[in-house]
Parts: C-alpha cells; structure tokens; sequence
C-alpha cells in the first residue's frame, strides 16, 4: 500500500461558507478556491519519520474576502492570508518543488482533485500527474469500521492517537494523516 521510499501526506484547506459543502460549492461565485496546502515528507525506511514539512498560505482571486465560517474552520484569518499568501499557482510551483520528482502524493479524500481544480480555475496544467495520487479514505473508513468518510482532522480520535494538534489545517491535518499511517503500519495494518 505504502510506495517507495520516500512519500508526501498532504491536506489542503479551501474556500467555504456555511452549508457550501452540503450544496456542493453550487451557489454561484462560490469557488473551491485553496487557501492553504500543508504536506510531511516520512521516509519510509525509518517507520515513517517525518523528515520535512512544507506549508503554504494561497490568496483566493474570486473571493479574495474570507467568509467568518472559513475563519472559525481553519483558524486561518484574513490577515494571515493578507500578510502571507502568495498566488496559488506559486504555491503549487513550491508544493511540487517540495514532493520532488516521482514521489507518491497520500492524501485522505482525494485532495488532489481540488489542486486540479483549481488549476482550471487559474488556467494552468497541474504538473502533477494523477498517477502520483493515492486517496486513503476508503481504506481509513474499513479501518475504522465505519462506511462513512473519516475527516483528516478527526482520525486521531476515531484511532485513538494521542494529539493536540487542530483540526482544519492543512499541515496539522498532513501530520494527522501521517500519524494514522504510522500507527496503522506498527499495528500490521497497512
């Protein structure tokens, strides 16, 4: 399940407002836009040590104005992304910099949707190819015996690993994930 040597977990954190997930992101001028891209790099040879981290702030362009229920989500205010953010795509430009060439990609959900996404909202080709994406949720929900679909920010507490990291933030949310795997390969799982 776990390929290579070296793997990248990543977690992104984007545009929302209430009830926009129910509705699927469908009132109009309501984008997905990502806001924030967190990743570990774990070597695999050494039970999954994290041995770089990367994070990035990205300034929405259709809605530049973060919605008070993004900012209660994640935690990550206006200012921040004011002070911080860069343009998505050199936050993609820097996130693939970072995951270097052939490395697999985890994520829980199938992030790497919402990077392609956004790629056509900007007008760019994802340097990324698909076959360097594995999306775990369908086997985190079997290993939690549950059909449903684990949030990153909750697998800590469905597999009962201990931390005080927040949920809704793309590099707490990449170590949760990395926790996970870590956990679930000491336990013979993966």
């Amino acid at each position: 399940m776990i390929e290579g040597d070296i793997i990248v977990v990543f977690d992104t954190e984007y545009t929302a407002w209430k009830g926009s997930r129910e509705r699927n992101w469908s009132y109009p001028g309501q984008y997905r836009e990502i806001v924030q891209i967190g990743a570990v790099k774990l070597d695999v040879r050494r039970g999954l040590e994290e041995i770089d981290s990367f994070e990035r702030i990205a300034r929405p362009r259709f809605n530049p104005a973060l919605s008070e229920y993004f900012i209660k989500l994640t935690g990550i205010t206006q200012e921040r992304v004011d002070r911080e953010g860069t343009d998505f795509t050199e936050a993609l430009r820097d996130f693939v910099e970072f995951a270097g060439p052939g490395t697999i990609l985890y994520s829980n959900g199938g992030d790497e949707k919402y990077l392609y996404e956004n790629c056509g909202y900007y007008g760019v080709i994802c340097p990324l190819g698909i076959d360097r994406f594995r999306n775990l949720s369908a086997f985190l929900s079997r290993e939690a015996c549950t059909t449903d679909h684990v949030e990153t920010g909750q697998l800590d507490a469905v597999f009962g690993i201990p931390s005080d990291l927040p949920a809704h933030d793309g590099l707490a949310d990449a170590r949760k994930l990395a926790s996970t795997i870590r956990h679930l390969r000491q336990c013979g799982r993966i």
